[in-house]
């Protein structure tokens, strides 16, 4: 430990009442400043123990915290080796890892962890409410210590969703490792969960799968068959085999790679020497079939791939692209690459859905924090899955969706190529040319014709037709204009360009409508996520807005996916079974909160019901596109009244 700090965290622990910053900085023979700089670093070090760093102007600083964790603090300074090793979340997570291995002492966890007992009491809270979310119940036994019950399905998958949060942990670690592709922080942390088995064993079977299914697992899917593998093999070891109902295994038994399946099992089986039963068999088969291959999709494939690929797997791709048309407000069904690509990925994805199978999305932290809208927009396509499958769709699949809706808007952005059809192919034309030109500077009108040319065929390779006369509908869309191309005529046209993106401005009108003082709430304090929700709801059923469900319907939605979206943002809703009226209650929170994988200070919570759908996604279009203005949402936080929250709002389409 740095000598000045633990000549200042003596002082602060030696007396319990305040300490003034400038005593401090005579005691220590430094400047104020320079006491102020410590402190900061005090602080950091202290919450890793549960305990806080209190200040109050004018009166001083000072510690607080229980008398044990003060205790086991106190000792450690003294003897100059007390750091900070690991911060509360991370700190949570290693307990997660601990106990979902095998029963874990308390005593042994507060060792290994360098934190009291009671810090680890208090980090329980944070593991229960993680295992909830796989119906595993986390209880302390008698001679054996902390255990996790439940189905052993649960613990499995569990396991497999703590990898990648501590794999964040582990890109850091210096220590070598296989040059393959596990990715080096999955790698360090499969090594160190099953040091029992070699991980790069594994990878060289699977690639050896490969050859055989005759074709490449991309990356996550790999990383996901190798995590599924050596969780299979780890638990096996201990005993604690899998069961697959009678009606499933019957159903994989039937698929052309249950036989890969068994090849895997049984070349794994031969080289580690343990018998491997069926049951696990099914399941890596599953995994396979919920596998996302590794494929491009070019404009000339595109065709044939939608032609192949089952209907109800197009239904559902065409679905939910007209979800996220209307959010977006583009015209996306044109795109057929769109369809082909995404109705590749569904195709594994649905696979994985239906038997609840994770996959990871490496990138996902990015997409959230760079491109909110995108990443709404795709959340907003889970009733899609819902209706056809009954199930909630995972964060990282969410991902996925809005990589490939963003894709299309690039190709949106890229210089479209455009044929004019006039009457005769003259005077007309060229004056809608002219300002064709002015309005829409990422059009390239390669060739003007008249409408008889048009219709005797051999026209050139265009993404858009546009015509001053009715025209029979192709493939390539065609829109009809006025030769003076009016307003109306522009807008038509910008759906199929980037600058056809909405001006949030014109959408607001239905938000503040919904959004009133008297349910807005600034500078909230709440202890947690579930704390707020209560709030809020309590506040809309007080109004009459929603029913006594609506709570609880709330922190269900919350428990299959977080409703943070990004930059701070949260926004917790349910069904509109649970509402009475259209109504949004605001909290600004005066101290951030962990809300899933985010912090979020702002919570819209959303008591949404429209008689006609398409205002539903006319209200979510105009709040994402609020929640990608880094500046609105700044204005939002430094508002210092409901009502000027409200204005800021109302105001933002008059700017």
């Amino acid at each position: 430990m740095k000598e000045n700090l633990q000549q200042l965290l003596l002082i602060l622990l030696r007396d319990k009442g305040p300490h003034r910053v400038d005593e401090l900085a005579q005691e220590l023979h430094v400047s104020n400043r320079t006491v102020r700089y410590w402190l900061e670093e005090v602080e950091i070090l202290l919450e890793a123990y549960n305990l806080k760093l209190m200040r109050k102007p004018k009166v001083g600083v000072w510690i607080e915290g229980s008398p044990e964790d003060l205790g086991y603090v106190v000792s450690k300074v003294r003897q100059g080796v007390w750091e900070e090793k690991y911060s509360p979340g991370h700190r949570q997570l290693l307990i997660l890892q601990e106990v979902l291995a095998g029963p874990t002492p308390i005593l042994r966890l507060s060792d290994k962890l360098y934190v009291s007992r009671m810090t680890i009491y208090n980090d329980l809270d944070g593991v229960r409410e993680y295992l909830q979310n796989y119906d595993l119940e986390l209880v302390n036994r008698k001679n054996r210590g902390l255990v996790v019950e439940g189905d052993e399905s649960g613990i499995r998958r569990a396991t497999a969703d703590l990898l990648p949060k501590l794999s964040a942990y582990s890109d850091s670690d210096s220590g070598p490792v296989p040059v393959r592709r596990v990715d080096g922080g999955t790698y360090r942390q499969l090594t160190k969960l099953f040091p029992a088995h070699d991980i790069s064993l594994f990878e060289a079977v699977l690639e050896e799968a490969e050859n055989r299914l005759r074709f490449r697992f991309a990356d996550e899917a790999f990383v996901c068959l190798v995590v599924h593998i050596a969780l299979t093999m780890e638990r096996l070891r201990q005993g604690k085999d899998i069961t697959m109902p009678r009606e499933q295994m019957e159903m994989v038994r039937q698929k052309e790679e249950f036989e890969v399946a068994r090849w895997i099992t049984a070349r794994i089986s031969l080289i580690a020497g343990v018998s491997i039963p069926e049951s696990e068999t099914g399941y890596i088969c599953m995994h396979i079939l919920g596998s996302k291959l590794q494929q491009r999709v070019d404009s000339e494939e595109a065709e044939d791939l939608v032609a192949k690929l089952e209907p109800q797997t197009i239904k559902i791709t065409q679905e939910i692209i007209a979800v996220a048309e209307a959010i977006l407000g583009f015209e996306l069904a044109h795109d057929r690459l769109l369809l082909a690509g995404l109705a590749l990925h569904l195709r594994p994805a649905l696979n994985r859905l239906r038997h609840g199978l994770s996959i990871r999305n490496p990138i996902l932290a990015m997409i959230k924090e760079n491109y909110p809208e995108l990443m709404n927009a795709a959340w907003a396509t889970s009733k899609v899955f819902e209706q056809h499958l009954g199930v909630t769709i995972s964060e990282p699949e969410v991902g996925f969706i809005a990589m490939h809706l963003g894709a299309a808007l690039e190709r949106l952005r890229k210089r479209k190529r455009v044929l004019l059809v006039c009457s005769s192919g003259m005077g007309t034309a060229q004056l809608l040319n002219t300002r064709l030109e002015s309005a829409f500077p990422n059009l390239d009108v390669v060739d003007v014709v008249s409408s008889y040319q048009y219709s005797q065929g051999n026209l050139p390779n265009v993404d858009l037709i546009i015509s001053t006369v009715p025209l029979e509908a192709k493939s390539i869309p065609v829109i009809q204009v006025s030769p003076f191309l009016n307003q109306q005529d522009i807008q038509a046209i910008s759906r199929y360009t980037i600058r056809g993106n909405q001006d949030p401005k014109k959408s607001i009108p239905v938000l503040t409508d919904l959004v009133t003082p008297d349910l807005v709430f600034l500078d909230f304090e709440a202890a947690g996520q579930e704390q707020i929700i209560g709030f809020l709801a309590a506040r809309l059923k007080a109004t009459g807005v929603v029913t006594e469900d609506y709570r609880a319907g709330v922190l269900a939605r919350e428990k299959l996916a977080s409703t943070a979206v990004g930059r701070g943002v949260a926004i917790p809703h349910t069904f509109q079974e649970h509402v009475q009226s259209s109504r949004v209650a605001v909290a600004r929170l005066k101290t951030p909160i962990q809300w899933g994988e985010d912090e979020v200070d702002l919570v819209f919570m959303l008591a949404l019901k429209f008689n006609r759908e398409e205002k539903t996604w006319q209200m979510f279009r105009s709040f994402y596109r609020l929640l990608d203005n880094r500046e609105f949402l700044s204005r939002l936080r430094a508002a210092t009244s409901p009502s000027q929250f409200v204005e800021i709002i109302r105001g933002y389409r008059e700017e």
